[in-house]
């Protein structure tokens, strides 16, 4: 949240965090983050699918989903408008990435595979300010291919409810599956900053659901964490400055701040 914060460059109106625990320290942990956050519309999750759906405001032009590990490290290049601007001139752009720029070359950096671009190349839009593709001269399962993801992907909002409504899912795992099935449903362009703004860091993982690898090169605890954070301490977003980010997913060495 801090770190959207500092970062989104007035891109977003507003924030909701769609949140549940499993123990009394992880409530505090939310009480906390309620107080150091009062503009967040914090919901308290029922059933998810439905919470999600009503979530997904059509009031909004666009909408972005986030996860948990995900980390805004660099600042949003340009303003609110100049995105609006780039989906209503475009009509074939079906989402915009956060997650993705021309850095992000690492498919799997757990097995140290590299992603495949698409077979057509990149174009420059707006001034070099964005990159674009079509996401279908990719195979579906590489992170160029992949336009339904839940790390940083801005949608139409009328499209992105219009998806939603014919899935069926429990939580984000299941409700990243689920999109992907939809995703002739959008257009086939994406578009992106060339240089990646948003790193879903995976240094823990706090569901059994879907069992990806995390926390083997800088993992933390979600237990030491927590108690961190209610002892005040907070990410230091300044150590993440010039950090060499190679893919969408990467275990980063977090470090912590009292100031």
């Amino acid at each position: 949240i801090e770190s959207l914060y500092k970062n989104h460059n007035g891109l977003f109106d507003k924030f909701s965090l769609l949140y549940t625990y499993s123990d009394e320290i992880y409530k505090n942990g939310y009480d906390l983050l309620k107080e150091s956050f009062p503009d967040v519309e914090f919901v308290n999750q029922g059933d998810y699918y439905e919470d999600v759906k009503r979530l997904v405001d059509i009031n909004y032009y666009l909408t972005a989903f986030f996860t948990d590990d995900d980390i805004m490290y660099s600042p949003v290049p340009v303003n609110q408008a100049v995105v609006e601007q780039v989906f209503i001139e475009n009509a074939a752009v079906g989402c915009l990435s956060l997650r993705l720029g021309l850095n992000t070359v690492s498919q799997d950096p757990y097995i140290q595979s590299h992603t495949q671009p698409p077979s057509s190349g990149f174009s420059y839009i707006y001034d070099n300010k964005f990159i674009a593709w079509n996401c279908r001269d990719c195979p579906p399962y590489m992170n160029f291919g992949y336009p339904m993801s839940v790390d940083g992907h801005i949608f139409r909002t009328s499209e992105l409810a219009n998806v939603i409504s014919q899935c069926k899912f429990k939580n984000p795992n299941q409700q990243e599956i689920a999109m992907s099935a939809k995703m002739d449903m959008i257009n086939p362009f994406m578009t992106a900053f060339p240089q990646s703004v948003i790193i879903n860091t995976p240094i823990n993982r706090v569901q059994d659901t879907c069992m990806n690898r995390a926390g083997e090169e800088h993992g933390q605890t979600p237990e030491s964490m927590v108690a961190k954070y209610l002892a005040g301490e907070k990410m230091d977003l300044n150590s993440l400055n010039g950090i060499d980010i190679v893919g969408c997913h990467q275990e980063i060495d977090i470090k912590w701040t009292t100031k």
